[in-house]
């Protein structure tokens, strides 16, 4: 991830119930003192740009958002304040149905254990090419 500022002057930079760890400061390594976890950082003034990663874990929600904002209150109102939604990372399910491949035109029945609180839902793919299937439910018959 990456934030640059087109100011005349530096400003702090903020997400909240995340730590990040800078990977550059206008395109140089940064400082021992800037290396680390952080949750807040100084972009520097005129284009200036930090790079930083992150990783969101624990916390996704559809319809609730981290919060990013400048550091200072007045700016905060100016515009220099957002949110963004983080989705549950994709599973994939490896199950593999062995005891039926190379039957044609017959049903093939396999379980799947999922655990899942965040809403996720799953599909399958046959390997003959014929789309995508929802899981959606327990017990559920998809033929």
């Amino acid at each position: 991830m990456g934030v640059t500022q087109q100011s005349p002057i530096a400003h702090f930079f903020h997400i909240h119930n995340v730590s990040f760890y800078i990977l550059s400061v206008n395109g140089v390594a940064p400082s021992p003192y800037l290396q680390g976890p952080k949750d807040v950082v100084l972009v520097p003034a005129g284009n200036g740009t930090v790079r930083f990663i992150t990783k969101f874990e624990g916390f996704y929600y559809d319809t609730l958002p981290y919060m990013y904002h400048c550091h200072m209150l007045t700016h905060e109102d100016g515009g220099m304040m957002g949110q963004f939604i983080v989705k549950a990372p994709c599973q994939l399910i490896s199950s593999q149905p062995t005891n039926q491949s190379g039957i044609i035109n017959a049903s093939v029945q396999f379980n799947v254990v999922t655990y899942d609180t965040a809403g996720t839902s799953y599909q399958w793919q046959s390997n003959v090419g014929m789309g995508f299937h929802d899981l959606q439910n327990e017990g559920q018959l998809v033929e």
